[in-house]
Protein backbone atom coordinates (compact mmCIF):
# COMPACT_ATOMS: atom_id res chain seq x y z
CA UNK A 1 0.00 0.00 0.00
CA UNK A 2 1.15 3.78 -0.71
CA UNK A 3 0.46 6.66 0.92
CA UNK A 4 0.62 10.03 -0.69
CA UNK A 5 1.41 12.84 1.76
CA UNK A 6 0.00 16.57 0.95
CA UNK A 7 1.20 19.77 2.65
CA UNK A 8 -1.09 22.50 2.96
CA UNK A 9 0.12 25.40 0.32
CA UNK A 10 1.78 25.02 -2.32
CA UNK A 11 -0.94 26.85 -4.98
CA UNK A 12 -0.88 30.53 -3.25
CA UNK A 13 -3.88 32.36 -3.62
CA UNK A 14 -4.82 31.08 -6.57
CA UNK A 15 -4.80 34.75 -7.65
CA UNK A 16 -1.84 35.32 -10.48
CA UNK A 17 -0.52 32.17 -10.44
CA UNK A 18 0.98 32.38 -7.18
CA UNK A 19 3.29 29.89 -5.96
CA UNK A 20 1.85 28.95 -2.30
CA UNK A 21 4.61 28.15 0.74
CA UNK A 22 4.85 24.28 1.74
CA UNK A 23 2.83 23.99 5.00
CA UNK A 24 1.27 27.47 4.42
CA UNK A 25 -2.48 28.12 2.88
CA UNK A 26 -3.45 31.12 0.37
CA UNK A 27 -1.11 34.29 0.52
CA UNK A 28 0.35 36.01 -2.73
CA UNK A 29 2.09 38.75 -1.58
CA UNK A 30 6.14 38.33 -1.55
CA UNK A 31 8.69 37.98 0.75
CA UNK A 32 8.79 41.51 1.01
CA UNK A 33 5.08 42.51 1.09
CA UNK A 34 2.31 43.71 -1.24
CA UNK A 35 3.64 47.27 -3.28
CA UNK A 36 6.17 48.74 -5.44
CA UNK A 37 8.99 51.06 -4.55
CA UNK A 38 9.39 52.76 -7.65
CA UNK A 39 8.37 56.25 -8.04
CA UNK A 40 7.65 58.18 -4.92
CA UNK A 41 6.95 55.62 -2.66
CA UNK A 42 4.97 52.09 -1.84
CA UNK A 43 2.16 51.54 -3.44
CA UNK A 44 -1.28 50.17 -1.99
CA UNK A 45 -3.72 48.05 -2.99
CA UNK A 46 -6.46 49.77 -5.07
CA UNK A 47 -4.55 53.06 -5.58
CA UNK A 48 -5.31 54.90 -8.79
CA UNK A 49 -1.08 55.36 -10.25
CA UNK A 50 0.51 55.87 -13.84
CA UNK A 51 1.55 53.49 -15.95
CA UNK A 52 3.59 54.47 -18.76
CA UNK A 53 3.87 51.92 -21.56
CA UNK A 54 7.46 52.79 -23.43
CA UNK A 55 5.62 50.42 -26.32
CA UNK A 56 2.72 53.40 -26.87
CA UNK A 57 4.47 56.10 -24.97
CA UNK A 58 0.64 56.55 -23.05
CA UNK A 59 0.27 57.06 -19.79
CA UNK A 60 -3.28 55.38 -18.40
CA UNK A 61 -4.53 55.51 -14.50
CA UNK A 62 -5.13 52.22 -13.56
CA UNK A 63 -5.70 50.52 -10.21
CA UNK A 64 -2.75 48.72 -8.52
CA UNK A 65 -3.60 45.36 -7.93
CA UNK A 66 -0.73 44.39 -5.68
CA UNK A 67 3.16 43.03 -6.59
CA UNK A 68 3.37 39.92 -8.55
CA UNK A 69 7.19 39.62 -7.73
CA UNK A 70 10.07 41.51 -7.83
CA UNK A 71 10.02 42.52 -11.27
CA UNK A 72 6.08 42.62 -12.05
CA UNK A 73 2.64 44.11 -10.65
CA UNK A 74 -0.70 43.67 -11.72
CA UNK A 75 -2.82 46.31 -12.61
CA UNK A 76 -6.51 46.81 -14.22
CA UNK A 77 -7.74 49.43 -16.31
CA UNK A 78 -11.40 50.37 -15.35
CA UNK A 79 -12.18 51.94 -18.57
CA UNK A 80 -10.82 49.01 -20.54
CA UNK A 81 -11.42 46.23 -18.18
CA UNK A 82 -8.18 45.25 -18.96
CA UNK A 83 -6.23 43.21 -16.08
CA UNK A 84 -2.51 42.14 -16.79
CA UNK A 85 0.86 42.14 -15.19
CA UNK A 86 3.51 44.72 -16.05
CA UNK A 87 6.81 45.83 -15.45
CA UNK A 88 7.21 47.60 -12.21
CA UNK A 89 9.31 50.54 -13.65
CA UNK A 90 6.30 51.28 -16.14
CA UNK A 91 4.24 52.56 -12.47
CA UNK A 92 4.58 56.02 -10.65
CA UNK A 93 2.28 57.77 -7.87
CA UNK A 94 -0.06 60.42 -9.70
CA UNK A 95 1.96 63.85 -8.30
CA UNK A 96 0.05 64.72 -5.25
CA UNK A 97 -1.57 61.60 -4.71
CA UNK A 98 -2.84 61.15 -1.06
CA UNK A 99 -3.02 58.42 1.27
CA UNK A 100 -6.19 56.43 0.66
CA UNK A 101 -9.27 56.69 3.14
CA UNK A 102 -9.02 52.68 3.98
CA UNK A 103 -5.26 53.04 4.65
CA UNK A 104 -5.75 56.15 6.49
CA UNK A 105 -7.79 54.50 8.89
CA UNK A 106 -5.86 51.42 8.94
CA UNK A 107 -2.77 53.80 10.30
CA UNK A 108 -4.88 56.03 12.52
CA UNK A 109 -6.19 52.47 14.29
CA UNK A 110 -2.28 51.37 14.49
CA UNK A 111 -1.27 54.87 15.61
CA UNK A 112 -4.03 54.83 18.38
CA UNK A 113 -2.81 51.22 19.51
CA UNK A 114 1.22 52.25 19.53
CA UNK A 115 0.28 55.63 21.41
CA UNK A 116 -1.80 53.67 24.25
CA UNK A 117 1.36 51.06 24.54
CA UNK A 118 3.73 54.19 23.94
CA UNK A 119 1.59 56.18 27.00
CA UNK A 120 2.32 53.00 29.59
CA UNK A 121 6.39 53.09 28.88
CA UNK A 122 7.14 57.03 28.59
CA UNK A 123 3.77 58.68 30.86
CA UNK A 124 5.76 61.76 31.09
CA UNK A 125 5.81 62.24 27.59
CA UNK A 126 3.66 65.06 25.97
CA UNK A 127 1.33 63.90 23.36
CA UNK A 128 2.82 65.11 20.53
CA UNK A 129 6.04 63.77 21.54
CA UNK A 130 4.12 59.92 21.67
CA UNK A 131 2.56 60.56 18.62
CA UNK A 132 6.03 61.27 16.65
CA UNK A 133 7.30 58.05 18.18
CA UNK A 134 4.17 56.13 17.51
CA UNK A 135 4.74 57.43 13.98
CA UNK A 136 7.87 56.07 13.95
CA UNK A 137 6.92 52.74 14.62
CA UNK A 138 3.81 53.09 12.30
CA UNK A 139 5.68 54.12 9.38
CA UNK A 140 7.61 50.66 9.35
CA UNK A 141 4.71 48.46 8.89
CA UNK A 142 3.47 50.78 5.77
CA UNK A 143 7.29 51.21 4.34
CA UNK A 144 6.02 54.60 4.49
CA UNK A 145 7.82 58.17 6.10
CA UNK A 146 6.73 58.86 9.75
CA UNK A 147 6.85 62.39 8.58
CA UNK A 148 3.96 61.32 5.76
CA UNK A 149 1.87 59.93 8.99
CA UNK A 150 2.34 62.96 10.98
CA UNK A 151 1.06 65.24 8.18
CA UNK A 152 -2.60 63.54 9.49
CA UNK A 153 -2.16 64.91 12.43
CA UNK A 154 -2.54 68.17 14.17
CA UNK A 155 0.47 69.46 16.80
CA UNK A 156 -1.40 70.04 19.73
CA UNK A 157 2.23 71.03 22.36
CA UNK A 158 2.57 74.60 23.15
CA UNK A 159 5.19 73.44 25.91
CA UNK A 160 8.90 75.61 24.80
CA UNK A 161 11.24 72.81 24.32
CA UNK A 162 9.27 69.81 23.34
CA UNK A 163 9.55 68.51 20.07
CA UNK A 164 6.44 68.27 17.25
CA UNK A 165 6.01 68.91 13.62
CA UNK A 166 5.23 71.39 10.81
CA UNK A 167 2.18 71.20 8.50
CA UNK A 168 4.98 68.86 6.16
CA UNK A 169 5.56 66.33 9.06
CA UNK A 170 9.24 68.12 9.70
CA UNK A 171 10.20 68.18 13.27
CA UNK A 172 10.69 70.57 14.99
CA UNK A 173 11.47 72.34 18.62
CA UNK A 174 8.19 74.98 20.01
CA UNK A 175 9.97 78.19 20.85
Amino acid sequence: MKFIVRLKGGSGSGNFGHEGIPGHVGGSASERGGGSEEGSGTFQVDEIVIMHSPNTGEDTKVNYRGRLDFLKSVVYDPRSGWQGTVPNDWLRKIEGSTISETVKNLIKSDMYSAKHSLKKKYPANSGDELTIKAAKTVSKKYKMRFQDILKLYTPSSNIIGSRSWDKNGKIIIVR
